[in-house]
């Protein structure tokens, strides 16, 4: 198989953010029930066809579907990592810059764990890897003590934005010319100020979507407490502040 270049890796992991963009597209509007799910009545493609019926999916569906596709992005996402890294790195363990050396082992163990199981993915660490913290700052960040055998957290690595900004910063490394225009936070996990929402404007925070209505839901239960809110989810605890305090 020929190599390709850096611009043509470049082109390819770009392809891959533009993957990811799209997930989380579908990925909120299924949860929000605004994605169509129009399917054509008949599809024909070489000598099979099915009807509509075969294709049709409900609301639950796909919004399960849609969480799938974000172990299908990581999983690609990764693979263009190392693949590009490979190719026009030549050896990125044995690179001068310990942010590439990392962003590299980072990718690669990400892409291993979802090798055999890209659906329930599980951490295989290489025993050169065992008991290492590997780290490129403001995005990606590998502990990978205690983690061989593990299903694979988000908090492992730090979840789906960890992965598109090692994307774009291995696309800075491998091709500078045309570096992606992006700032990085040393502050993460700390959202920005959000300010003059418009109606139906969708804010995410971790796993929880935020919608700002015109008005208060009939039935809605009033929180009536000063000071920090929590919300407690299946991945953890969210603390949402007043304005002008930081959420967490």
């Amino acid at each position: 198989m020929a190599v390709l270049t850096a611009q043509d890796h470049a082109a390819l992991l770009q392809r891959a953010e533009l993957q990811f963009k799209l997930m989380i597209a579908v990925r909120t509007a299924c949860t929000m029930r605004s994605q169509p799910l129009k399917v054509p009545v008949v599809f024909t493609f070489g000598k099979k066809t099915v009807t509509g019926a075969d294709m049709t999916l409900s609301g639950d569906e796909a919004d399960e579907a849609a969480a799938v596709l974000e172990h299908t992005t990581m999983y690609t996402l990764a693979l263009q990592v190392v693949q590009a890294m490979k190719d026009v790195l030549g050896k990125p363990r044995n690179n001068s810059d310990s942010s590439v050396r990392d962003a590299f082992e980072i990718a690669r163990l990400v892409r291993n764990a979802y090798a055999h199981q890209p659906f329930l993915p599980h951490w295989s660490i290489d025993p050169d890897c065992m008991n290492r913290t590997f780290y490129v700052p403001s995005i990606a960040r590998v502990d990978t003590t205690s983690l061989a055998g593990q299903r694979v957290r988000w908090q492992d690595y730090g979840g789906m934005l960890a992965m598109f900004r090692l994307s774009q910063y291995v696309r800075s490394v491998i091709l500078p010319s045309v570096a992606p225009n992006f700032e990085l936070t040393t502050d993460a996990g700390v959202p920005p100020p959000v300010q003059n929402l418009a109606r139906g404007d969708v804010v995410q925070l971790g796993r929880m979507l935020m919608v700002k209505l015109d008005r208060v839901p009939d039935g809605a239960t009033p929180v009536n407490q000063h000071g920090p809110v929590e919300f407690h989810g299946p991945d953890g605890v969210y603390i949402l502040r007043a304005s002008g305090e930081r959420s967490r």
